[in-house]
């Protein structure tokens, strides 16, 4: 006899697996999103399925066992595959999937990210910047966001390029990222590199690696190398050099993927492909920001270092940041223990008493115009006031000792 609890059993509800990267902090927060919304509104009943690298765990149930599939996984992955071929309606959260026809995408719209990326980093005042990933060539996806951030980039008059992070990939091979000291070929690409430059990673673990194996190597970040990574993972923003980073918004796209499937289980038809969802704010961590996290601090400091001696003057900086004179100031003197009009005089000192001491043949007129004064007679008062003597006298005197 059936208790009264077995006689209000409505239909089994169907299976669908939620196949993953195990090491992404993205696949939690999506499978995350996803249990939200079947909270609100059930319809499925969700299997979390792991996997490392293009390794699938060995005791997954069979695909024709689901009703349907959401995941996030590589364009050749071997469940998806079946699971394709077999009719099972798949919905994957990325972009490499999106030539396939069968199979429903979500995902963040990734020409705008790089279009976000460009602006990061010629706001942080770079003219040179690039694409970093792993094995570019075996994803097609991948090759369109590179191809598309050159483009971006070129259009703005930036200098661009993309390049390969040579090794395994870190996703497969994640102890790559405890002695960076060993990565050789690493350090040799990141020293080839025209500086100072912006780099743009694949995901957060290509930036950590860029930002871990410059750091043992003396590039300094942001100087030399600014670094933004994608994914906003726990791995980018715990590190010795904390990353700038995109959030990837895991679980609006869980929540998307969900209410997708649903239609699809229920209709019997494949939803129309959603809209690709705007990227969420840059992070900004000291990768890209500097020891102030402040995209506007380190541009001023990159402008001040690389334009102090071109006739710079502390109210031009105001024109490429957006905050305020006296925020500026304070905030600047904070991370750096001197304003920005300070650090223009010390710049233009350092540099002319340099060009005094290491170009004896060169008149102080010629030393007065390379450190942006418009008279000899305003560089020597200058020069008088950093030191009490000439520079005249300060040469006679250095060189004569």
């Amino acid at each position: 006899m059936k208790s009264s609890r077995d006689s209000k059993k409505g239909p089994m509800q169907p299976r669908v697996a939620l196949v993953f990267p195990a090491q992404l902090d993205f696949s939690h927060s999506v499978i995350r999103g996803v249990a939200e919304d079947l909270e609100v509104s059930p319809g499925f009943a969700p299997t979390p399925i792991h996997f490392i690298g293009d390794e699938v765990l060995a005791d997954i149930a069979p695909v024709n066992t689901f009703s349907g599939i959401i995941s996030l996984a590589a364009w050749d992955n071997p469940v998806l595959r079946l699971a394709v071929d077999a009719g099972i309606p798949v919905i994957n959260c990325g972009t490499d999937w999106l030539k396939e026809k069968r199979v429903l995408s979500c995902f963040v719209d990734q020409k705008l990210a790089s279009q976000f990326a460009i602006q990061h980093f010629k706001k942080a005042g770079l003219s040179q910047v690039y694409f970093l990933s792993h094995e570019l060539g075996k994803r097609k996806a991948l090759v369109e966001k590179a191809d598309d951030f050159r483009a971006q980039a070129i259009a703005c008059g930036l200098e661009t390029g993309s390049f390969d992070m040579p090794g395994d990939p870190i996703n497969e091979n994640p102890s790559r990222l405890t002695d960076f000291s060993r990565e050789t070929e690493v350090a040799d690409l990141l020293h080839s590199l025209p500086k100072p430059c912006g780099i743009f990673c694949e995901d957060d673990n290509a930036a950590v690696m860029a930002a871990g194996v410059g750091y043992v190597n003396n590039i300094a970040i942001p100087s030399e190398l600014a670094i933004l990574g994608y994914g906003n993972q726990i791995v980018g923003r715990h590190n010795m050099i904390p990353i700038s980073s995109f959030p990837m918004g895991g679980r609006r796209i869980g929540k998307m993927a969900a209410r997708l499937m649903k239609k699809w289980l229920s209709s019997g038809k494949k939803p129309s492909s959603p809209r690709p969802l705007a990227p969420l704010p840059i992070v900004v961590r000291e990768s890209t920001g500097g020891t102030t996290h402040n995209i506007d601090i380190e541009a001023a400091r990159r402008m001040i270092e690389s334009e102090a001696c071109s006739g710079l003057k502390a109210k031009e900086i105001l024109s490429l940041v957006s905050v305020t004179r006296k925020t500026l100031t304070e905030q600047y003197k904070r991370a750096y223990g001197e304003t920005p009009a300070e650090a223009i005089r010390r710049v233009r000192f350092e540099t002319a008493r340099s060009n005094l001491l290491s170009s004896a043949f060169e008149s102080v007129s010629e030393v007065s115009v390379k450190c942006g004064f418009s008279s000899i007679t305003s560089f020597s008062n200058f020069f008088q006031r950093q030191t009490g003597m000439s520079p005249l006298e300060y040469r006679g005197t250095i060189l004569s000792d």
